[in-house]
């Protein structure tokens, strides 16, 4: 899974978010594997970085991920 199949699913889902397992089981319905869970987050995370993704705690030990709003898009 690579940054821009991740950006291409979630540019016309711009007010979703999820966890890193919801994102693994339903947007990218990719392998169930712990591989492609690890190859997502690391995709994720670069994302981040990127400044192209938000990262929420909505409670201590739960993160959703959603696209970051843009100014002027």
């Amino acid at each position: 899974m690579n940054a821009k199949e991740v950006l291409d699913y979630l540019a016309t889902r711009l007010d979703e978010e999820d966890t890193l397992e919801g994102l693994t089981d339903w947007w990218i319905k990719s392998d169930k594997g712990k591989h492609a869970i690890d190859e997502l987050e690391d995709t994720l995370n670069l994302m981040l970085a990127e400044g192209e993704l938000e990262k929420i705690h909505v409670k201590k030990d739960i993160v959703v991920y959603k696209m970051k709003k843009r100014l002027n898009a």
